[in-house]
């Protein structure tokens, strides 16, 4: 019989740390024994997100490149959603389709990041800020009044991600809460211990996660590590994990992607709560005499 208890689902989109974020419950979810797939394309199910889930019998979903289209087919679902200042976004694109995003079942892509290797920068980030209007339009659609999804921003993860996953798994009701949950995971720990000292060792799945288990996870994948070694803030632009820091769209637009921003994509920065001001990037361009 499938599985009807309330499935799991955590929502991405393009460059909003989806990546680092699905290597994360990919863990956890081997450590719970929770069955876990990713998704990132519509082509992956067909169109048809519910099916795909129900046939699959997954626990637990990652959805990238989210569409709220889709969103709406699933039925009886908790989940989490982040998104990220989309100047930050077309940035991080912009490194990542030139050099380190993979091209596989994205021909797209590789058509695309011959042209963008062949122009100057500037002329480059331009060309690619007009490539990622779908991924842009997908944060500006979604429903943010959702009332079973926790919204959270990029930069909450980056500065706190201890405490914001903590906030996460207890909502999806993964992580332990109370004395009970506890006592049920010093259970599962001391009759494996028990079983290996008899000779006859069982495979039993752990209840929930600790807050222990959870620290351990976040080190495996923080940015160090993931990087090879570089601390936050060391630039490496053909690294899928280049720089790890929030804000370094003001080192990377000059006026006119300022402008072409504005233009296109202003309502979804208003819209997400990175700026309150429509006229925000007045400031940014040279005074008129």
């Amino acid at each position: 019989m499938k599985n009807k208890k309330t499935r799991l689902v955590y929502f991405g989109h393009h460059k909003c740390a989806s990546a680092w974020i699905n290597q994360l419950i990919a863990k956890i979810c081997a450590y719970l024994d929770i069955s876990h797939q990713a998704v990132f394309t519509p082509s992956r199910f067909q169109d048809d997100l519910e099916k795909f889930v129900e046939e699959n019998d997954i626990q637990f979903l990652t959805y990238g490149n989210a569409n709220y289209h889709y969103v709406k087919q699933l039925n009886n679902y908790k989940g989490f959603h982040v998104v990220r200042d989309p100047r930050d976004v077309l940035v991080s694109a912009y490194f990542s389709h030139q050099y380190s995003h993979p091209t596989n079942n994205w021909p797209e892509l590789a058509q695309h990041r011959s042209v963008i290797q062949s122009l100057p920068k500037d002329e480059g980030l331009l060309l690619d800020m007009a490539f990622n209007k779908p991924f842009l339009d997908d944060m500006l659609s979604w429903d943010y009044q959702t009332v079973n999804v926790l919204q959270f921003k990029y930069e909450d993860f980056i500065r706190d991600p201890f405490h914001n996953f903590i906030t996460v798994f207890k909502y999806l009701g993964i992580m332990v809460e109370n004395p009970l949950d506890y006592l049920q995971l010093f259970s599962y720990k001391a009759f494996r211990r028990v079983s290996r000292q008899f000779g006859h060792p069982v495979t039993l799945h752990n209840p929930k996660l600790s807050n222990d288990n959870l620290a351990y996870y976040l080190n495996s994948i923080d940015f160090k590590q993931a990087s090879g070694g570089r601390e936050k803030g060391q630039e490496d632009p053909k690294s899928h994990y280049r720089k790890g820091i929030p804000g370094d769209w003001i080192n990377h637009f000059k006026p006119q992607h300022i402008a072409y921003f504005v233009n296109h994509y202003n309502p979804v920065l208003l819209k997400l709560g990175y700026e309150t001001d429509p006229n925000w990037a007045e400031q940014y361009f040279p005074a008129q005499p």
